[in-house]
């Protein structure tokens, strides 16, 4: 997945270029009469080139970074469907889709493989938060975030959840809330009934190995 997102990165990135550098190149080689406004053509060039360094930049984690691939894909279908529709109605020769060919076309199954494996990804249990007793709410606050970017996503006099670039702290009570690993899961339901909590989320808590206490979260939107 990495290897097919930095093809696509320097494709996109040298087609921008060339665009913007020869605007009325393409048109010349499908046979077609230059562009009166090429300043209009240098654009898309400048767009495509962007596109590229999104896809360099999801090459990094294909699987964290899909909704670029999702974007990309969408305009490699959505491009093909317009040029077929102008070229059927004969405002656009079909020798001009050669360009939908190597921009749009050849992508279509890598990048939808792409999504299916984050589909999949997203399908399997992810990490949301690690929580940890602590006596005092505020101070423990002020600690970490005087040591740490850590924005505080909620607080109460019980519990608290700071944010972390990778995951979620939560500080808690003694006698409150137990210490534990809280895992969201697609289907929590069937370790037993869900109870609500004051953020939204519904869990159940359950005993993991050597005592120790992992929460079965069902997937919610954060407040």
């Amino acid at each position: 997945m990495r290897a097919v997102l930095w093809v696509a990165a320097v494709y996109n990135l040298v087609w921008g270029a060339a665009v913007v550098l020869f605007p009325n190149a393409p048109f010349r080689l499908a046979g077609m009469t230059p562009t009166t406004y090429p300043q209009i053509w240098q654009c898309v060039g400048m767009i495509v080139g962007v596109y590229g360094v999104a896809y360099a930049l999801a090459a990094r984690d294909p699987l964290r970074h899909w909704q670029i691939v999702l974007v990309g894909l969408l305009g490699k279908v959505l491009g093909p469907i317009g040029f077929v529709y102008y070229a059927a109605r004969g405002e656009l020769p079909w020798i001009s889709g050669l360009t939908c060919v190597f921009n749009d076309l050849i992508w279509w199954v890598p990048f939808g493989l792409i999504l299916l494996a984050a589909r999949r990804e997203m399908q399997a249990a992810t990490v949301d938060h690690i929580a940890i007793v602590v006596e005092d709410i505020p101070a423990a606050i002020a600690w970490y975030q005087s040591r740490f970017r850590c924005p505080v996503e909620y607080q109460d006099d019980t519990w608290a959840m700071l944010r972390f670039q990778n995951v979620r702290l939560a500080l808690v009570v003694p006698h409150q809330h137990p210490a534990h690993i809280g895992f969201v899961i697609p289907d929590a339901e069937k370790y037993g009934t869900l109870r609500p909590h004051r953020d939204g989320s519904r869990s159940i808590y359950l005993p993991g190995p050597s005592g120790n206490m992992v929460e079965i979260l069902a997937p919610y939107l954060r407040q």
